[in-house]
């Protein structure tokens, strides 16, 4: 037995916005998290500049950095958004056609 999760139209359209809000959120997130590159106040001992470079390391270079956790939760969130798009178009559909057919048979009472 296959599980659904049904929305109404309002719904995934309030879902599609939350998400539309959230990936405003998170490019200016990513563009602020891009200046992690210009740090400093660490001083010149070396112990200090090893901090440096860790911080700005996390900050924004490999794959566990700041910014590219940004990046693909920004990925997620937008497949989350085109989810309820298509949802919401599939429930257009659906609805239109179930209305036609009402329609149809309303229409052949007597």
């Amino acid at each position: 037995m296959s599980k659904s999760m049904y929305l109404n139209a309002d719904a995934m359209t309030k879902c599609q916005n939350v998400c539309d809000g959230m990936i405003d959120q998170l490019d200016l997130a990513l563009e602020r998290a891009r200046d992690l590159t210009d740090i400093s106040g660490f001083g010149d001992f070396p112990s200090a500049v090893e901090l440096h470079a860790g911080f700005q390391a996390k900050g924004t270079v490999g794959h566990a950095s700041v910014v590219e956790r940004l990046k693909q939760y920004r990925s997620v969130v937008v497949h989350m958004r085109d989810t309820f798009s298509n949802g919401g178009a599939g429930y257009a559909a659906a609805d239109s056609e179930i209305r036609q057919a009402l329609d149809a048979v309303i229409g052949e009472r007597p």
